[in-house]
């Protein structure tokens, strides 16, 4: 579990913060939780956060080897996105330092639920409201089959939305990853290119739960 929060409202922060510095950090960047959409929205969006996070926690459990797939799928996209066992010759993060283990499952946590807030911030769905009645069991089982590529998934989506996606993410792994790693893990440059890799499909994961939820909603 982070030991920093992973609420709608912090993580609707720092995606101001992280996008207001990928714009320049200019006082002309604008504040999107300013904006009547994001005020009016902001009440749905945490309640549909809340519902949604214990499957983006379900998977991150399984990213960081803290819990052995239970199903097929689970087994199979945990082969692909645990990353320990490939750079730093662990099972899980547990076995790491214990203030590193800490500071990588905080940077771990707020990349994914940053996508998800990212989603949540830039994107309205009629829908949407109807989130809360969704099977999480079905949704949990159509998130799993796509997170092991999920950054694939969203070319189109982030091009769509003019690149502000990724330009959160590179944000968000410039200001927050990239030194955990160089400076707790001593983490060079080949490796540091897979890893950043490895943080973009979880950032897109988060995002792509928000979508498959839009999605199972509107078609219930």
């Amino acid at each position: 579990m982070s030991s920093t929060p992973v609420t709608f409202g912090f993580m609707s922060d720092l995606w101001q913060s992280r996008y207001r510095s990928a714009r320049g950090g200019g006082s002309d960047v604008p504040d999107v939780r300013e904006t009547d959409d994001f005020i009016e929205k902001k009440s749905e969006s945490e309640r549909v956060y809340v519902y949604l996070s214990p499957l983006g926690e379900s998977l991150l459990s399984l990213i960081k080897g803290l819990s052995a797939g239970a199903t097929g799928v689970e087994r199979a996209v945990q082969s692909v996105l645990c990353f320990f066992p490939k750079f730093f010759r662990v099972e899980t993060i547990s076995q790491l330092p214990e203030s590193t283990a800490r500071q990588l499952i905080d940077a771990i946590d707020q990349t994914h639920f940053l996508g998800l807030a990212s989603h949540l911030v830039l994107c309205n769905h009629p829908h949407r409201h109807e989130i809360e009645s969704l099977d999480r069991s079905q949704l949990y089982y159509k998130f799993l089959k796509v997170s092991g590529k999920a950054d694939a998934e969203m070319r189109a989506y982030n091009k769509n939305l003019n690149g502000i996606p990724e330009a959160v993410f590179q944000q968000q792994f410039r200001e927050s990853v990239e030194p955990l790693l160089k400076n707790e893990l001593k983490v060079g440059f080949w490796k540091m290119g897979k890893l950043r890799s490895h943080f973009r499909n979880i950032f897109f994961a988060g995002t792509i739960l928000g979508v498959l939820a839009d999605t199972q909603a509107s078609e219930e």
